[in-house]
């Protein structure tokens, strides 16, 4: 029990204690004093606790909590995997607090490999000077003779018990994630291929900073893309995040944590697993779905609610990029994925998508809708306004002709009529006189008569 509590970072010690007593509160009692002699500034506690602790269930080792590697004393054990042990231990030498974190090879039946893999991990380290990687400050050899090298102690939690506990939004975490790209890409330009990204080795410290943790199966590479040496052999550290080419035995490149940094997308966006057999499937099941199975885009694979739909389309070009079969077909580079992660963010056009002009339209009226609405809404004025104009134009050209076409009629009445009158009429000059004349009946478009014959 004290083992696992003490795998466990101090802030999480309570909660462990509250579980234990819910079914034994004597117990719970017990752990609570043993974890609290083993907290930090408790040093001088900590063999009484040993005592009481059954060697923390390591038959192939002996607990080294309270020893002294100087000027540096082991205080609790972070964690212990295959080929190592971690700790957490303090400064005993009196100049100044700090803690720190230790790590050393494990003792048993593969003594040699945890030796060359701690010794590798230590240079490899030793190469990647950068604020999301914790600094090796210091190395050395124990008195029974095991390796062991001191690096930065980081205080944080799983980046998907982060993202969860949190309740951080799908913006949020695609932002941490793309932090993560930036530091895979960065140790890839050193020459580093992790080989096991996965949420525990990606801690996520209470200022909301990503590190990037064990680098025990990592692998060095030459700075040419095409080569293939390694110091380190082996394949996938885990399983569910490994790629097609680690769980067959194949060399391994950059490509396989643009793959493994896929899976872990989908973990952060909600998702079990891009494949549907591992939670019901065994590891032979979840290797051939690796191997031959398409994986689920994120869509489908996370709850609907989760993911915003003006993203749905491109993350699922996105990841199903990233999990491509083929090395040479994934993103060439983990700035690559992180770079269209953002881009879709911005609701930009994703390299992962076809460019079409319809698809870059629809992008760009996604990214600018504010603007885009604003005009709409203008053009709409504008457009009404355009239509009263032209229907106004429209009515005073039909009034203007309907008063032409009366004109017209009078100048060609007033034509015939004057036409009609007798010369003496018709050249006389005005035409007041002519219509008064023509008012009164005094004119005639007859001829004038000849002489009577009546005086005969």
């Amino acid at each position: 029990m004290l083992a696992d509590a003490l795998t466990l970072p101090p802030s999480q010690w309570s909660a462990f204690v509250t579980r234990v007593a819910a079914e034994d509160a004597v117990l719970a009692e017990e752990l609570g004093s043993m974890m609290e002699a083993t907290a930090p500034g408790r040093a001088s506690q900590v063999p009484a606790a040993v005592a009481m602790a059954p060697a923390l269930d390591a038959p192939d080792g002996v607990l080294r909590i309270g020893q002294q590697f100087w000027p540096y004393r082991i205080v609790a054990l972070i964690g212990r995997g295959g080929m190592g042990e971690v700790y957490r231990a303090e400064r005993a030498d009196g100049l100044y607090e700090q803690q720190v974190a230790i790590k050393l090879a494990r003792d048993g039946d593969e003594q040699e490999a945890s030796i060359s893999r701690l010794q590798a991990e230590r240079r490899l380290l030793s190469r990647l000077d950068h604020p999301q990687v914790p600094k090796v400050l210091d190395s050395g050899v124990t008195d029974d003779g095991w390796p062991y090298f001191v690096m930065e102690l980081i205080d944080g939690e799983p980046i998907d018990v982060y993202v969860d506990r949190h309740q951080l939004p799908v913006e949020q975490r695609l932002h941490l994630f793309c932090s993560v790209c930036r530091v895979v890409h960065f140790a890839h330009g050193r020459g580093v291929v992790h080989r096991d990204l996965k949420p525990s080795n990606l801690l996520v410290t209470p200022q909301g900073d990503v590190k990037l943790l064990d680098f025990g199966v990592a692998k060095q590479v030459d700075t040419e893309p095409s080569a293939a040496t390694s110091e380190i052999t082996g394949g996938a550290a885990t399983l569910a995040y490994a790629s097609p080419e680690q769980v067959e035995c194949r060399d391994i490149t950059t490509a396989s944590d643009v793959y493994s940094l896929g899976v872990l997308l989908y973990r952060l966006l909600g998702a079990v697993s891009p494949y549907s057999t591992e939670v019901s499937g065994s590891d032979h099941e979840l290797v051939e779905a690796i191997r031959r199975s398409d994986p689920l885009p994120p869509s489908v694979a996370v709850a609907p609610a989760r993911l915003p739909a003006s993203l749905q389309r491109d993350l699922d070009a996105i990841a199903l990029m990233a999990l491509r079969k083929e090395p040479v077909r994934r993103y060439a580079t983990a700035e690559q994925f992180g770079a269209d992660v953002l881009r879709c963010l911005a609701r930009l056009p994703v390299s992962a998508r076809r460019d079409g002009w319809g698809y870059r339209i629809r992008r760009f009226l996604l990214r600018h809708r504010a603007a885009f609405g604003m005009a709409l809404v203008g053009a709409s004025a504008c457009a009404g306004i355009l239509v009263t104009a032209v229907q106004r134009a429209y009515e005073t050209q039909q009034q203007r002709e309907r008063a032409e076409r009366r004109l017209d009629a009078l100048r060609q009445l007033a034509n015939v009529s004057v036409s009609g009158l007798p010369p003496a009429q018709r050249n006389r000059t005005g035409s007041g006189e002519v219509r008064e004349d023509l008012a009164q009946g005094r004119t005639s478009c007859s001829p004038p008569a000849g002489p009577s014959c009546g005086g005969r």
